[in-house]
């Protein structure tokens, strides 16, 4: 928008002085025009011109810089022109008594209560401004009542804050107003708050270009805190939210709210681990905001990561998340939750007349066994397991009640299945029950094994030991993984090694190995022992396979002993004993070709399992019933590094067997 002047006086030549707006019901005093060679300097949109000055009534306020022209009157530098109201900048100006004023494409009215989100210690509003030409003149107007306000204008990719204006509470309405230049590559949001804290009031706020298209609305909020309950990301604790309800091509904010710590937000695609976008604060004093904006994806899994910046690997601290679109839940995974059922709980179809909390269950395989466990004190509960997706029921489990402790406990046992993604909802027995519980999930996975001097030929003697090889499946770059070891000796070794270069990474006697994942390592973890031991080898993060290197080509004799793995995946799987030998097969060594022949020679009646050696996915099988050979052909991709598992077909069976690998 432009403000026409009369001949030979341009617009940029207009010095705006900062002052109160003043709004005044008497016509404004006479223009005043300069056209001698006198001259000054505008700073008016960052640029600096020299010209004839021209004067008006009613100021722009917090958007006027005090000047005055050479010889000139300053106070009399366009003091009043711009008021609230309707008229347009494109009728020239003349010398009369006829008011000129803003004439607002769209206008806006609001309230701010303690409904609103907080913006340091005021509660706030805050729209997106959309529909406007790139390089117009943009005016917003913001006429609050009653309280001291802050108009401010927001990039909504970044956060940052691009201009602001603070304007003093007086009596009745106060007038503010910003002007800027738009860049059509930026969002623009604009905030509205109080200069006082926790002010509440109503308020009116326009625009004279584009559309204040939708108050900036959180669908879903979630509070959290960060502390040592929490699992790790790099080293720092984290919390992390499915994001859920998206439909394909809408545009989805962000906003993170925090205090006292820098913090990282991050989207991620939860199938893959990749990162999709993050912004970065570093302050660590009073409150900070990280905003990430993105287009939504019907092909994508979201996952909201939520986490510290800076040198310290134990900062906590509480914090705020938002979403414009959809809902957040909050994902939990090896790790005890501590939370309060009340009246401002959701009630639900599957437990009506019940405050219930839901939670997302992040970090679980197929096959892998889910431990939930949930308590409390003040009231009988109920447990739910449920499919996150459709909200079907799956498994439930009332509490029992321990008379000296005097809590009620119910827990759930659960082998997670394929192509499934579960949530867990806790609620009371009894309908409107209030109160606080702990909820623990556990999604660890163990192997059990043992070294047996008759198994030596898939597991080869090491500097006089035994060797046992695992295959760490089913981890994301940047996770913390932490392994734990349990042996019946002190005297055992635990190595982390790279599957395709058998490069040693870690060695440890220690009952704890931990690391953080990088890219293009495909994990193995060795255990190194002497005839007669037994151990136990749990992961908190992914899934452990027993794995040795098999080539393309390559015949292998080997046999299936009581000390080998037992493969708990199997049905029955907790009073059967299925044991099992695994054989990594790199993609590099299938050189273009399209299918792959496994034989198996066996003293048993065999069944082969194949498996994506980095998702842990189960991809196939074949077995016979009682035949002792078995030959299975399957057809391969590019870039599947395969894990193959031989096993026995019926509980228990032990012996000799011949592997090989053939296209």
């Amino acid at each position: 928008m432009t403000i026409p002047s009369t001949p030979n006086i341009p617009l940029d030549s207009v010095q705006l002085r900062r002052q109160e707006l003043s709004v005044q019901s008497e016509p404004p005093c006479d223009i005043k025009v300069n056209l001698d060679n006198s001259s000054h300097q505008s700073d008016l949109m960052g640029i600096d011109i020299n010209s004839d000055v021209v004067t008006v009534t009613e100021t722009l306020q917090g958007l006027i810089q005090e000047s005055a022209s050479e010889g000139g009157d300053s106070s009399a530098n366009i003091d009043s022109y711009i008021t609230t109201g309707a008229s347009s900048f494109d009728d020239p100006i003349t010398n009369n008594n006829t008011k000129q004023s803003l004439i607002f494409s769209d206008r806006e009215k609001g309230t701010l209560d303690d409904n609103d989100l907080i913006y340091q210690g005021g509660y706030r509003d805050e729209y997106r401004l959309t529909g406007f030409s790139n390089n117009e003149t943009i005016i917003l107007d913001l006429k609050a009542f009653d309280f001291g306000s802050s108009l401010q204008l927001i990039n909504g990719e970044t956060g940052e804050t691009i201009k602001q204006s603070d304007v003093e509470q007086k009596d009745g309405s106060i007038n503010n107003q910003l002007m800027f230049t738009p860049d059509t590559d930026i969002e623009y949001v604009v905030r509205v708050t109080s200069i006082e804290e926790a002010t509440t009031g109503t308020y009116s706020l326009g625009t004279t270009s584009g559309e204040l298209t939708e108050k900036l609305i959180f669908s879903d909020t979630e509070t959290g805190i960060l502390d040592s309950s929490d699992q790790t990301f790099q080293g720092r604790y984290r919390d992390e939210y499915i994001l859920r309800g998206l439909e394909d091509q809408q545009t989805v904010i962000l906003e993170l709210e925090n205090v006292g710590f820098g913090s990282s937000l991050q989207l991620v695609n939860r199938e893959t681990g990749e990162l999709i976008d993050h912004y970065e604060v570093t302050e660590t004093e009073g409150t900070s905001y990280s905003r990430l904006q993105f287009t939504s994806s019907n092909e994508i899994e979201y996952l909201v990561r939520v986490t510290s910046t800076g040198d310290s690997e134990s900062i906590t601290g509480n914090y705020t998340l938002g979403t414009t679109l959809g809902e957040l839940t909050l994902g939990i995974s090896d790790q005890t939750i501590k939370g309060t059922l009340s009246d401002s709980d959701e009630m639900i179809d599957l437990w009506r007349g019940r405050y219930t909390d839901r939670y997302e269950i992040t970090n679980v395989s197929p096959e892998q066994t889910i431990n939930i466990d949930f308590n409390s004190s003040d009231y009988s509960n109920i447990v739910f397991l449920i499919n996150a997706d459709t909200g079907g029921y799956i498994w439930s489990n009332i509490s029992s009640y321990d008379r000296e402790s005097g809590i009620y406990t119910s827990q759930i046992t659960y082998t997670a299945r394929e192509d499934v993604n579960y949530a867990v909802v806790v609620s009371s027995y009894m309908s409107r029950q209030m109160g606080d519980y702990s909820l623990t999930i556990d999604t660890k996975t163990s192997v059990s094994g043992g070294f047996d001097i008759n198994d030596d030929d898939a597991h080869p003697i090491l500097k006089t030991r035994l060797m046992d090889n695992y295959l760490l499946s089913d981890v994301q770059v940047g996770e913390d993984v932490k392994l734990n070891f349990n042996s019946s000796s002190s005297n055992n070794l635990v190595q982390l090694y790279d599957q395709d270069t058998g490069d040693v990474l870690q060695t440890t006697t220690e009952a704890n190995l931990q690391f953080t994942v990088e890219e293009g390592i495909n994990y193995g973890v060795r255990v190194l022992g002497e005839a007669g031991e037994t151990y136990s080898l749990t992961t908190d993060t992914g899934l452990l396979f027993d794995s040795n290197v098999i080539g393309l080509n390559e015949t292998i004799t080997s046999s299936l002993v009581t000390s080998d793995a037992r493969l708990d995946y199997k049905e029955y799987w907790s009073y059967h004993r299925f044991y099992s030998d695994g054989y990594y097969f790199s993609a590099d060594s299938l050189q273009g070709q399209d299918e792959l022949t496994i034989k198996i020679d066996a003293e048993f009646a065999p069944e082969v399992h194949i498996v994506n050696a980095q998702t842990g996915e189960f991809l196939d099988f074949d077995r016979t019933l009682y035949r002792t050979n078995l030959t299975h052909t399957f057809d391969v991709e590019d870039n599947i590094d395969y894990l193959i598992l031989v096993t026995s077909r019926h509980n228990g069976q032990i012996g000799e067997y011949t592997l090989s690998l053939t296209t």
